[in-house]
C-alpha cells in the first residue's frame, strides 16, 4: 500500500534533489556527482521500501532506530529474520533497486520533458491528489477505528520514522516530564536498602540448593498452570501440589537483557532503548551468587543461549559464578542461531550436580532456556501439537503461535525431566527449584502487539514464578503478592534464611508483604510505562499524553479503561510514575559505581 505519507517523502526527496543540482547548476563536475549520489540514495530508499514491507509482518511497526540497536546482534537474529527471507524475497530486494537506477538513467537520457502547461497541470493535479489524499487518511487514523486499529504505524511513511528516530537519538531524546509533584514518600519505593535486611522470621525452610530456571519470552497468559484453556505445561500442573504459585509477578521491560540485570541485581534496569548489560555491563550491585560464594556455595550460571549476546558474558563475568557455561559448552549441536535446544540446557544442568560426587557441597544454579525464543525450536523427533485447532481468539497470527505453544509444552517436557532427574539422584526433598520468564510475548490478541512490542499489556510483561519444593509443599498453595523481577534475588536469599545485601530494591515476596507495586516500561514508538498496585494496574503513555487504567482481577485482557471513572486512583498512580522517572533520571546507573544524587 502507498500511503499518503510515501507520497508526500517521494515529493519531498524529489524537491530536494532537484534544489540542490539546482545549487550547484554553474559547477557542472559537482552536479554530475550530486546528480549520481542522489540516484544512489534513490536506490537506497527502494531497497528499504521493500524490506520494510516484510518488516512490517514481523513487527507490525516501522522499522525504528531502538528496533535497529535492539537487534545490534545480528548473528543471534539469523533464525528469526531467517524465516521471512525467502528467495523470491532477495530477488526483489536486489532487482528493483537496480530497475529503478536503470528507469532514471534511460528517462535521463531519452525523456527530457520541458515544463509546458500540460506539464504544469498534471503536476498541480498531481500535488492537489497528494493534498486530498493526506486529508483523507489523517482523518482515517485520527477516527476512533484508527486509534482502536493503531493505524498511524500502518500509514507511516518507515523511510521518515526511522530516520526521523535516529535523528532524536543521536541528539540525545529524553523521557517526556509527567508533569506532577513528586512527594518524598513515593521516591522512596525505589530507594534500594541502605543495610542488611534480616531474613523473614517464621516462614518454613529447609532446602539448601536452589535452581532458578528462566523460561526465554515465557509469559504467564498461555500457561496451563496459569489458567489458560491451552494445555502447554502439563508436568508443571502434575507437580502443583509442590509448589507455591505467584499470580502477580511482572518483567520491568520486555527485553533479556534488563529481565537479566533486574533478576541478577535487584535493581531495577534504566528506563532507556538501550540493553542493559549491553550499555552498563560492568554496573555496580552484589549477586545471589557472590552472597553464596561468600558461604561456600558452588555456584553456576548455565544458558541455552550464547552469552556474548548483548554483552551478557561481560555482564555475568566475574559476578560470583565459578562456573559460566553457555551453548559452546553443551556438546550438543545448535538448534539455530539463538543457542541449543532445551533439552540440552538440562543436560549441563545435571553434569553441574553430578561433579560433586559425594554432595560436600550446596549448589546454586542459575539457568536460562532458548527453544521458546522465535522462531520457536522443537526438536525433530517431537510430534507437533495442533493447539489452536483454527481458534484465532488467541491471536490473530495462528501459524507463529502454535509453534511458541509447542515450544512452551517442550519447556515443560524438560522441567519435567528435571524435577525427575533430582528425585533420582535423592535431591529433591534438598533442592527448590524457582521457574519463571523474562518477559511475554504478543500474538495480537487481546491488543495489536506483537512478539517484543513495547507495550507494557499484560500478555507483555505478566510472567510466572513458581517455587518447586516437595520438601515445602505437600498442597498446592499460591500467592497474591505483587512481584517483580528485582523480588527475585532477595527471595532466593531468604528461601535459605540468609539476609539480603545492602543496595538491593527489591523484597522477598515469600513474607507476604503488602502495599508492593510492580513498574513497567516499554518503548518502540513511544514512551510506555505502567504500575501494578492491588487490583488496578495504570498505563500512561507519556509521547501521546493518554493513560489507561484497569481492574487486571475481573478484567484480566485489559479492555475497559476506567480512568474517567477513577480518576483520582490514576491521577495517584501516574504519580508514583512520575517518581519513578525521577528517580531513574535522579540515580543514573554508571559503570562501577553511582551517581550521587
Amino acid at each position: 500500500m502507498v500511503t499518503a505519507a510515501d507520497l508526500v517523502y517521494a515529493l519531498v526527496f524529489g524537491l530536494v534533489g532537484q534544489a540542490l543540482l539546482s545549487a550547484v547548476g554553474r559547477k557542472p563536475g559537482l552536479q554530475r556527482a550530486l546528480w549520481r549520489t542522489w540516484v544512489g540514495f534513490g536506490a537506497l530508499n527502494v531497497f528499504f521500501g521493500i524490506l520494510s514491507v516484510r518488516l512490517y509482518d514481523i513487527l507490525h511497526m516501522p522499522l525504528t532506530f531502538t528496533l535497529l540497536s535492539l537487534g545490534a546482534n545480528l548473528g543471534n537474529m539469523r533464525s528469526s529474520v531467517g524465516e521471512y527471507l525467502t528467495l523470491g524475497f532477495v530477488l526483489t530486494l536486489i532487482l528493483l533497486p537496480l530497475g529503478y537506477v536503470a528507469m532514471v538513467m534511460f528517462s535521463e537520457r531519452f525523456l527530457r520533458f520541458q515544463r509546458r502547461w500540460p506539464v504544469r497541470t498534471g503536476q498541480a493535479f498531481g500535488l492537489a491528489g497528494i493534498a486530498a489524499y493526506g486529508v483523507v487518511a489523517h482523518d482515517l487514523v485520527e477516527s476512533d477505528w484508527g486509534r482502536l486499529t493503531d493505524m498511524s504505524r500502518l500509514w507511516s511513511n518507515p523511510h521518515y520514522v526511522l530516520i526521523s528516530s535516529t535523528v532524536r537519538a543521536m541528539l540525545g531524546h529524553s523521557s517526556p516530564s509527567f508533569g506532577a509533584k513528586i512527594p518524598p514518600h513515593d521516591l522512596a519505593d525505589f530507594a534500594p536498602a541502605d543495610h542488611e535486611m534480616a531474613a523473614t522470621p517464621g516462614i518454613r525452610r529447609g532446602p539448601r540448593n536452589v535452581i532458578v530456571v528462566v523460561g526465554e519470552s515465557v509469559g504467564a497468559k498461555y500457561l496451563s498452570l496459569y489458567g489458560s484453556q491451552l494445555n502447554t505445561w502439563p508436568h508443571m500442573e502434575a507437580e502443583a501440589a509442590h509448589c507455591l504459585k505467584f499470580r502477580n509477578f511482572y518483567a520491568h521491560i520486555a527485553n533479556t537483557s534488563d529481565a537479566l540485570f533486574a533478576m541478577t541485581l535487584s535493581h531495577y534496569p534504566p528506563l532507556t532503548w538501550t540493553e542493559a548489560t549491553d550499555d552498563i555491563p560492568r554496573a555496580p550491585g552484589t549477586t545471589v551468587a557472590q552472597v553464596l560464594h561468600e558461604c561456600h556455595y558452588r555456584t553456576a550460571f548455565i544458558s541455552a543461549g550464547d552469552n556474548t549476546f548483548a554483552d551478557q558474558d561481560k555482564f555475568i563475568g566475574d559476578r560470583g559464578y565459578d562456573t559460566v557455561w553457555d551453548c559452546h559448552d553443551a556438546n550438543a549441536p545448535m538448534a539455530f542461531s539463538w543457542g541449543v535446544q532445551d533439552k540440552a540446557m538440562v543436560d549441563m544442568m545435571l553434569r553441574y550436580i553430578d561433579q560433586d560426587h559425594d554432595r560436600a557441597k550446596p549448589f546454586y544454579i542459575f539457568a536460562w532456556n532458548q527453544g521458546t525464543h522465535h522462531p520457536y525450536y522443537l526438536p525433530p523427533n517431537i510430534p507437533k501439537t495442533d493447539f489452536l485447532h483454527g481458534d484465532r481468539s488467541y491471536g490473530d497470527i495462528p501459524v507463529d503461535l502454535n509453534k511458541y505453544l509447542n515450544s512452551l509444552a517442550e519447556f515443560d517436557r524438560q522441567l519435567g525431566r528435571l524435577f525427575g532427574a533430582l528425585r533420582e539422584r535423592g535431591l529433591d526433598r534438598d533442592t527448590a527449584v524457582i521457574v519463571t520468564g523474562d518477559h511475554g510475548q504478543a500474538f495480537g490478541a487481546p491488543h495489536k502487539g506483537y512478539y517484543h512490542s513495547g507495550n507494557v499489556y499484560e500478555e507483555d510483561v505478566h510472567v510466572p514464578m513458581v517455587l518447586w519444593s516437595p520438601a515445602l509443599f505437600s498442597q498446592a498453595a499460591e500467592s497474591d503478592v505483587v512481584g517483580s523481577q528485582i523480588d527475585l534475588s532477595p527471595m532466593v536469599l531468604d528461601l535459605l534464611g540468609i539476609p539480603a545485601p545492602a543496595g538491593w530494591q527489591g523484597h522477598s515476596p515469600l513474607g507476604n508483604p503488602q502495599g508492593r507495586h510492580a513498574y513497567f516500561f516499554g518503548m518502540r514508538n513511544d514512551y510506555i510505562y505502567g504500575v501494578r498496585e492491588g487490583a488496578f494496574k495504570y498505563i500512561f503513555n507519556a509521547s501521546q499524553g493518554r493513560g489507561e487504567l484497569f481492574d487486571v482481577i475481573h478484567d484480566p485482557d485489559e479492555h475497559t479503561n476506567l480512568s474517567a471513572s477513577r480518576p483520582e486512583l490514576a491521577q495517584a498512580l501516574r504519580q508514583r510514575l512520575a517518581a519513578w522517572v525521577e528517580y531513574d533520571q535522579r540515580h543514573p546507573i554508571k559503570e562501577g559505581r553511582e551517581a550521587a544524587d
